[in-house]
């Protein structure tokens, strides 16, 4: 089966219910660093301010017949680092969709902001993470604690050129 290829469009408030349901599945829950489920107004609260924010993008990962994918958020950091993070909707997964996510929402971040690193932590057992990482280009650089969990970080240079590795 050929995987078809991906773009990304910002995400708005009207993927308020699609964004707090993949956030809540028990995959992404059990691979995130904070593991416990996420109540609509919590969801809410924090949702809303991020849309809003020039720190943050959020981008909505589609097949080019606008099936919604999965989700790739950006924060940028006091130190003019951007930290991403991921998520690739269940009925996606384990097919080859995370890389691709990440490359091209990179390169849309890339074309809004400017960022001197982009930095993603993924948890040493998360091993299709670390693996889409990095086929989209990220190198592992070390351990870090984040939320109170060990984790890889894994970055992406300003120069380096980003080319989707499909076979990587």
């Amino acid at each position: 089966m050929k995987t078809p290829t991906l773009r990304v469009r910002v995400a708005t408030a009207a993927d308020d219910v699609l964004l707090w349901k993949w956030a809540n599945d028990p995959a992404v829950r059990s691979a995130s660093f904070h593991s416990a489920g996420i109540s609509w107004d919590e969801h809410v609260a924090w949702l809303r301010p991020r849309l809003q924010s020039e720190r943050c993008r959020i981008y909505i990962v589609e097949t080019a017949d606008g099936e919604a994918v999965g989700q790739v958020r950006f924060e940028v950091e006091s130190d003019g680092s951007a930290r991403v993070g991921t998520s690739i909707a269940a009925e996606w997964r384990g097919r080859g969709f995370g890389a691709e996510a990440i490359q091209r929402s990179c390169e849309a971040f890339r074309r809004e902001r400017d960022a001197s690193i982009v930095v993603a932590s993924v948890r040493p057992e998360n091993v299709a993470s670390l693996r889409a990482f990095e086929r989209a280009g990220f190198t592992r650089v070390g351990h870090e604690r984040v939320g109170g969990c060990d984790s890889v970080r894994m970055e992406l240079a300003q120069h380096c050129s980003v080319l989707f590795r499909p076979d990587a």
